[in-house]
């Protein structure tokens, strides 16, 4: 493969190499960027390979990825990136739009029996026994110039994802689990993982016991924190970080003492007076209700767990993929959605059983050297 050590920095460059992708069954794409003190991704460059050439585009240089709208949008040729969904994340802010039909080569690796979350590092070592330089893994990707040791590192990533993309869809396709992996790429394309709505963040936090007053508080300050972390594209921990806004809320009738007090520093007098205005709310009648939480069959979550063990074991799918812990407790607490909790896959190979679990009309055999799961 050739390799094209001079970063595209004109808009007829990338006009050109999309034109060349234009009959390729897939191409692989990565990006780098900064994000230590900003709200946003600050994209410095993106990495693309087709079947014949890697490329750098600058976009610090360019500004401008419009011609690569049509190429990620064209539902003929397969979009390959490892751990993309902050990829995507920058390609929405850019587009508004996600790019079509992708393939994700970490979560593909889950589906086989590799460890949660595995890096491209070990992929690369695995299916192409080569081993990637890490010196640039955590490298200030807005530095001018680049020079050719940081140019190799780039094409690296998406070079060796090639071999990687073709040996994980001939093992999927192997195991009838390629559709399975589709399925969670699909996940990816949900343009809701992208957008930021500041009024419904507070969702995010799981506070317990939190009366309606709390819960009043807690909704207006992480509104008021996230709306002001992307106007002025800063990070939240640079604001008010989560246990901070937890801490402010449970405090009662405070004062201008209580920043202090929790180590928030650097507001404004107008965002001191907002905030305490925000927490010397009283009572009032709320629509909102109390946030409770169902008490979870301690034993029966055990039992959940040792199933999913079994499961995981048995089908060599990635624990964590199949579900969390989380997802257990809402199995066990959810009455009114116990049958159909899980779809698709996971129903077939987990849902079906756990359901089974659940009116005590499972059992274990251990057959050679395994342990089975038999419905009585």
């Amino acid at each position: 493969m050739k390799q094209i050590n001079k970063p595209f920095n004109s808009i007829n460059d990338i006009l050109n190499f999309c034109s060349e992708c234009s009959e390729e069954d897939f191409i692989t794409v990565d990006t780098e960027f900064v994000r230590t003190n900003t709200f946003f991704p600050k994209l410095s460059l993106v990495q693309i390979a087709n079947s014949k050439k890697a490329i750098l585009i600058d976009f610090i240089a360019i500004k401008n990825l419009d011609p690569l709208l049509g190429l990620f949008l064209n539902e003929n040729i397969v979009k390959v990136f490892h751990s993309g969904r902050q990829d995507l994340e920058i390609f929405f802010n850019l587009f508004n739009k996600l790019p079509k039909n992708i393939f994700d080569t970490q979560i593909a690796s889950a589906f086989l029996g590799f460890e949660e979350q595995i890096s491209y590092e070990k992929l690369v070592l695995k299916f192409c026994n080569h081993k990637i330089d890490k010196n640039y893994q955590f490298y200030d990707w807005s530095i001018r110039p680049l020079k050719k040791p940081q140019i190799k590192y780039a094409l690296s990533d998406v070079i060796y994802l090639r071999k990687v993309y073709s040996e994980l869809t001939k093992e999927l396709d192997k195991k009838n689990r390629l559709n399975w992996a589709k399925s969670e790429f699909e996940k990816l394309l949900d343009p809701g993982k992208y957008s930021n709505n500041p009024k419904s963040y507070w969702q995010k936090l799981k506070v317990k016991n939190l009366t309606n007053i709390s819960i009043q508080k807690l909704k207006k300050l992480t509104e008021w924190r996230e709306k002001k972390c992307i106007s002025e594209n800063q990070p939240r921990n640079y604001i008010m970080n989560d246990k901070k806004i937890i801490n402010l809320i449970s405090f009662e009738n405070p004062t201008k003492n209580i920043f202090s007090k929790f180590g928030v520093y650097n507001l404004s007098k107008k965002d001191e007076e907002k905030i305490l205005y925000i927490l010397n709310l009283k009572e009032k009648s709320s629509t909102i209700k109390n946030i409770t939480y169902k008490k979870v069959d301690l034993k029966k979550l055990k039992q959940l767990k040792y199933l999913l063990k079994i499961v995981s074991n048995n089908s060599e799918i990635n624990e964590s993929l199949i579900a969390t812990t989380s997802d257990l407790k809402s199995f066990l607490t959810n009455s009114s959605n116990k049958k159909s909790f899980f779809k698709g896959w996971r129903k077939v190979i987990f849902g079906n059983y756990a359901n089974k679990l659940l009116e005590n009309k499972l059992s274990f055999e251990k057959i050679n050297d395994q342990i089975q799961v038999k419905v009585k």
